[in-house]
C-alpha cells in the first residue's frame, strides 16, 4: 500500500530554509575537511587494489534512481548491490582501512559533495538499494520515499543497523510527518554523538522483514493503523547533548581562529572579512544549544491521530 503523504505549507517553506543549510553545512565541511578525505583516499589506496570511491545504485525522491558517492571500504571482488546485511560473512570482504573507516561513518563523507549538488539532503531517510524491495515498500506505507533522502535520518539515531525493516520504516516516516527545523536539528546533533559513541553500529546488523507476516497480511493495514500501538525509540537525548557540546567547541575554536586571523589582517591595515562569520556562528550555537535544551524525547512509539 502506497501512501502519497502530503507536506504542510509550513514544511514546504521550510524546505527552502533546509535548502540553503544544505548548502551552507555541506559546502563548509567539504571545503574544512579536504584534507582530511585526502589522507583517507591515500590510505585506501595503499590498503588494497581498487578505486577511491565506490558507487551504487540507490533510491531517491519518488524512487527515482540515483547513484551514491562512498569511500570504498571493501575489497573489489565483493558480491555487487549486496546489502552487507546479506553477506554471509560481511568482515571478510571490508578492508582494514574500511574497517575504521565504517566505524566512524567517515565513508559517507563524498556525500557532503552530493548534498551541495542536491541529490541527497543533509537529514532525511537514508536511500534504499536499488533491490532492497521490503524496506522500499514499507517505506511506501509512510510517504517516505517522495522525500529526497538524506546524508543520517531520524532512523539512524534511534538504532541504525540494529532496526528491523518495519521499524526502520516507521521511523522513517515519523520523520516525514514531522519534517521541521526542531527535528533536523536533533537529528544532526544526534548523529554527532552516536558517531561518536559508535551506537547501532553492526556489520551484517540490518534487521530483516518479520517472516510471520506475509506481503498479502501487510498490504490490508489500514493507514490509521501504521502508527499505533508502541515501539521502542532510544534514549536519544544524552547523544543530542554530546553533538551540541561538541558544535559548540568546535564552534568556539572557529571562531577565535577567524578572530585571530582578522586581528592580523587589521594590523597590516586590511578589511577584516571574519567578522560577519564570527557574529553568524556565535548566533547559530546559542539557537542549537537552546533548541537542544527544549527536546524532550518520548520513549513511547507515536500514534498517528
Amino acid at each position: 500500500m502506497e501512501v502519497k503523504y502530503e507536506l504542510t505549507e509550513k514544511q514546504k517553506k521550510y524546505l527552502q530554509i533546509k535548502r540553503a543549510l544544505d548548502i551552507v553545512i555541506a559546502g563548509g565541511a567539504s571545503v574544512a575537511l579536504t584534507p582530511v578525505m585526502g589522507i583517507i583516499a591515500l590510505a585506501i589506496k595503499l590498503d588494497s587494489p581498487g578505486p577511491v570511491l565506490f558507487k551504487q545504485k540507490r533510491v531517491g525522491k519518488d524512487k527515482e534512481l540515483f547513484e551514491i558517492w562512498k569511500f570504498r571500504t571493501m575489497y573489489v571482488d565483493t558480491p555487487k548491490d549486496t546489502p552487507t546485511h546479506l553477506l554471509s560473512n560481511p568482515q571478510a570482504y571490508i578492508t582494514r582501512t574500511g574497517q575504521f573507516l565504517r566505524r566512524f561513518s567517515l565513508d559517507e563523507l563524498p556525500q557532503l559533495w552530493q548534498v551541495v549538488n542536491s541529490t541527497l539532503t543533509l537529514i532525511g531517510p537514508r536511500p534504499a538499494l536499488w533491490n532492497q524491495y521490503d524496506l522500499i515498500a514499507e517505506r511506501d506505507k509512510y510517504g517516505a520515499n517522495n522525500i529526497k533522502p538524506g546524508l543520517t535520518g531520524w532512523a539512524q539515531i534511534n538504532g541504525r543497523d540494529e532496526l528491523e525493516i518495519p521499524v526502520k520504516a516507521r521511523f522513517d516516516g515519523e520523520y516525514v510527518r514531522d519534517l521541521s527545523f526542531k527535528r533536523d536539528l536533533m537529528c544532526f546533533l544526534g548523529t554527532i554523538g552516536s558517531v561518536l559513541s559508535m551506537e547501532g553500529v553492526v556489520e551484517g546488523g540490518m534487521g530483516a522483514m518479520e517472516e510471520s507476516e506475509t506481503p498479502d497480511q501487510s498490504e490490508e493495514k489500514e493507514e490509521t493503523e501504521l502508527f499505533s500501538g508502541t515501539y521502542e525509540h532510544k534514549d536519544i537525548k544524552n547523544n543530542i547533548m554530546v553533538g551540541a557540546v561538541v558544535v559548540t567547541v568546535v564552534s568556539i575554536i572557529g571562531i577565535w581562529i577567524l578572530t585571530a586571523l582578522g586581528k592580523h589582517l587589521s594590523r597590516r591595515n586590511k578589511p577584516n572579512p571574519f567578522s560577519i562569520a564570527a557574529v553568524g556562528s556565535t548566533t547559530g550555537i546559542a539557537a542549537g544549544v537552546t533548541a537542544c535544551k527544549k527536546t524532550h524525547q518520548g520513549k513511547g512509539g507515536r500514534k498517528k491521530e
